[in-house]
């Protein structure tokens, strides 16, 4: 099983519960529609079984 985020290994998420991707200075510019910020690159997620919660502090791609 990967442990990737579901957004990159979609077919792996099932047993998912919580994910949340970690990111700083994160605001709206004046588009209202672009953010802006900075991907920290850390991930929490939260799995059903004996791996709970943890952080996980790999690139994605």
């Amino acid at each position: 099983m990967s442990h990737h985020p579901p957004s990159v290994h979609s077919t792996y998420w099932t047993s998912w519960r919580i994910y949340i991707d970690l990111g700083w200075d994160i605001r709206w510019s004046d588009d209202p529609l672009l953010a802006t910020g900075i991907d920290m690159d850390l991930d929490v997620v939260r799995v059903e079984g004996e791996r709970g919660t943890w952080v996980d502090d790999r690139d994605e791609w």
